[in-house]
């Protein structure tokens, strides 16, 4: 792409909807938590049942309503709650006259303007097990009136990183926090119902559209003029690569957590960026930051190539891996600093 890049055309695919339908995708999000681990390395108990969250979540039918909480850019916590409902492996969410169908990893959101689709991604490959990187302790308990698993992620400090709390019967996870180095929520989902009983969910609702999808095409390598740096130091692999109209989209992964990153040549038009970001510059050059349910956005332009980052990821974590996005070393402290703030996320 060349010219101005605008923010309709730079938050393509996922990014886009974290930006458009959060709250909605934050739930969708249950669907692709958990991740097939490499099979380098045998994972424990807790990470294979972190893994089993992802198919868990198509295999069962189920109904119920979920809040959602993250904290903005400003430091305050907000909340939201959606009804969830699954059936025949299709994902339905519905809040505030807004839809979203997730079927197969290909997530449709429909609001008052209709449906509109990211593009397909090819299927990410292998990504590592979480106990790779984290330290991972299994506790069992009830919750929702169910016997439960709560996976405990802490970081080399022994901080924690995340909880999720998962159902033992279903595998489907009932709760999820993300905190920071000292401890706060930054941000969370937890079923407030839930109905598990198979003959008591109808059918989804909504009809998945067929006609609204656009696919990319997995690359080997990224173009010229494109950059795909290696964050294996920040504990991230790369798990996916594509191309499609408005340039690169690459997928890192954890284990646990998730960055997506676009890739688009040209120049960003500022002007037209959404409102409700917080700005700074990254070593002279502007940068801003979006915090949304279902991820914090980091958008910022070097060399004539716009990054977009979305990360569920909490603010340190997701610091260490912008460094490696950078290709100016220089700017790396400014981009931690940025990241980091006064106020963290998840």
């Amino acid at each position: 792409m060349t010219g101005r890049t605008m923010p309709g055309r730079m938050m393509t695919g996922r990014t886009r909807r974290v930006v458009t339908g959060a709250c909605l995708l934050a739930v969708v999000a249950l669907a692709g938590i958990g991740s097939e681990a490499d099979a380098g390395s045998p994972p424990s108990a807790a990470a294979r049942l972190v893994a089993s969250m992802r198919t868990a979540t198509a295999q069962t039918d189920f109904s119920g309503e979920v809040t959602v909480a993250w904290r903005n850019v400003d430091g305050h916590l907000k909340h939201s709650t959606v009804d969830v409902h699954a059936a025949n492996g299709v994902l339905e969410v519905t809040a505030d006259g807004q839809v979203v169908l997730d079927e197969g990893g290909h997530t449709f959101l429909k609001d008052d303007l209709g449906w509109t689709s990211p593009v397909s991604e090819p299927t990410a490959q292998h990504r590592p097990s979480p106990d790779m990187r984290w330290r991972l302790a299994l506790h069992h308990g009830t919750s929702h009136d169910r016997d439960v698993s709560t996976v405990v992620a802490t970081r080399r400090d022994g901080s924690v990183a995340a909880r999720l709390v998962i159902d033992d019967a279903t595998h489907l996870p009932l709760a999820r926090q993300v905190l920071d180095v000292h401890g706060r929520v930054l941000r969370s989902f937890e079923f407030v119902t839930l109905d598990l009983a198979p003959g008591d969910v109808a059918p989804v609702a909504a009809a998945v559209p067929s006609d609204t999808s656009h696919t990319a095409t997995a690359i080997g390598h990224v173009p010229s003029g494109y950059h795909a740096p290696n964050v294996a130091g920040a504990g991230y692999t790369l798990v996916s690569r594509s191309r499609h109209d408005d340039g690169v989209h690459l997928v890192y992964s954890d284990g646990l957590f998730t960055a997506s990153v676009t890739e688009q040549r040209g120049e960003l038009d500022w002007d037209s960026m959404p409102s409700g970001g917080a700005s700074t510059d990254i070593d002279g050059v502007h940068a801003r930051r979006y915090v949304e349910a279902a991820g914090d956005v980091l958008v910022w332009e070097r060399d004539g190539v716009v990054y977009t980052c979305v990360s569920d990821a909490p603010t340190d974590v997701l610091a260490s891996m912008a460094a490696g996005l950078t290709p100016d070393r220089s700017a790396v402290t400014q981009v931690a600093d940025f990241v980091l703030g006064p106020f963290a996320f998840g």
